[in-house]
C-alpha cells in the first residue's frame, strides 16, 4: 500500500498541519484578534504558539507536497529541518524554508555581496567594517520580507533578521572570548539548550511582526509582554483565560500530544540522518502500521478538515 501510495509515508505532516497547526491557530487568532483582552504570559504564549503553528503548517505543506510527487515519479529536496534545535540564527536559516533560503543567497544576497555597488552605501560603511557583506544581508532580508507582502510588518521582520545576523557576524570573536573567559563548556546539553532557546526567543520576536495585522499590534505585544504576570498567580484566572483562548482540557492534552509526538519523531528521524517519513519506513513494519494508523485516527477525529487553507497560500 506504501509503495502505491507515497504520501502515506508522510502522514505525520498531515498531522502536523490538520491537527497542530490549525487547533493552535485556534489559540493564536482569538489573542491576536484582540490582544488587549490578555495579560502579558498569553501574549507571550500566542507568539511561542504561533511559532510551532506557522512551523508545522509551512512543513506539513511542504512534506505533503513532496510526498504527492513522489506519485509521479519526482524527487523534491527536504524544505525544513528541525529549524527550532538551531543553536545560531545562521543554522535557523540553513533549516528553515531551504528552497526559499538557497534561492536569496544564490539570486541576492551573493549577486549584492560580489557586485562591490554596496560599498558605496556610506551610511552602513560608516558603521560597518565589511560594508558589502552586511549590507547585502540586511537587503537580502528585506527583499524576504517583502516577497512575503507589501508592508511595514514585514518590512521591520526582514529588517530584524537582517540586522540580527549582522549582529551575530560582528560580535562573534567577542562571543567567543566570553565563553573561553568564563571557562563555559559549549559541548554540554545545558549550553545547547540555551543557545537553542536563545535563537527561538529571536525568531519569535521577529513572528510578533510577521503575524500581527498592524505595527499598532506588533508594538502593543512588545510593549505588554512582560506585564501582567502576576495573574498566573490565579489557577482560575489562568484556566478561564485558556478557555477564552479556545485551549480546554481535551484541547491542551491534544496540543501537548501531538507536539511532543512531533518532536519525537523528528528528533529520531535527524538523529539517524533520515528525513521523518524515512524513519518511518524503516520502522518495523508492525511499528510503522500501528504509528500510521494512530495518526491516521488522530487527523480523522481531532482535524479541523476543510475549514482552513495553509498559511504559505497567502504568499
Amino acid at each position: 500500500f506504501s509503495k502505491i501510495f507515497p504520501f502515506v509515508n508522510s502522514v505525520n505532516n498531515f498531522f502536523k498541519k490538520f491537527v497542530v497547526a490549525d487547533t493552535l491557530a485556534i489559540a493564536v487568532d482569538r489573542v491576536f484578534a484582540d490582544p488587549a483582552a490578555y495579560p502579558g504570559p498569553y501574549l507571550c504564549m500566542a507568539v511561542l504558539l504561533y511559532a510551532y503553528q506557522i512551523y508545522c503548517d509551512f512543513s506539513g505543506y511542504s512534506d505533503i507536497a513532496i510526498g504527492l510527487a513522489r506519485l509521479f515519479g519526482f524527487s523534491v529536496r527536504e524544505n525544513f529541518r528541525r529549524p527550532y534545535a538551531a543553536r545560531t540564527l545562521a543554522e535557523f536559516w540553513s533549516r528553515w524554508h531551504m528552497s526559499l533560503s538557497l534561492w536569496l543567497q544564490d539570486y541576492v544576497f551573493e549577486p549584492l555581496a560580489w557586485s562591490g555597488w554596496t560599498k558605496k552605501l556610506p551610511v552602513v560603511g560608516r558603521y560597518f567594517k565589511k560594508p558589502p557583506t552586511y549590507s547585502a544581508l540586511v537587503i537580502t532580508f528585506l527583499v524576504s520580507g517583502l516577497w512575503h507582502g507589501v508592508g511595514w510588518t514585514y518590512v521591520v521582520w526582514g529588517l530584524v533578521h537582517g540586522v540580527l545576523q549582522v549582529l551575530g557576524k560582528m560580535t562573534k570573536k567577542q562571543r567567543r572570548r566570553i565563553v573561553k573567559r568564563l571557562k563555559l563548556r559549549t559541548d554540554t546539553a545545558a549550553y545547547r539548550l540555551f543557545q537553542q532557546l536563545l535563537v527561538l526567543a529571536m525568531v519569535c520576536v521577529s513572528y510578533v511582526f510577521f503575524r500581527a495585522p498592524t505595527m499598532e499590534t506588533a508594538l502593543y505585544f512588545l510593549k505588554n509582554a512582560f506585564s501582567g504576570w502576576g495573574a498566573l498567580l490565579s489557577p482560575g484566572a489562568v484556566i478561564a483565560t485558556l478557555k477564552a483562548m479556545g485551549i480546554g482540557r481535551v484541547t491542551g492534552l491534544l496540543l501537548l500530544g501531538g507536539v511532543g509526538l512531533t518532536e519525537w519523531v523528528e528528533w529520531r528521524a535527524e538523529r539517524g540522518g533520515l528525513r521523518s517519513d524515512e524513519w518511518m519506513r524503516a520502522l518495523d513494519g508492525k511499528k510503522r502500521m500501528a504509528l500510521y494508523y494512530a495518526l491516521a485516527l488522530l487527523i480523522m477525529t481531532f482535524g479541523a478538515l476543510g475549514r482552513s487553507s495553509f498559511i504559505y497560500f497567502a504568499f
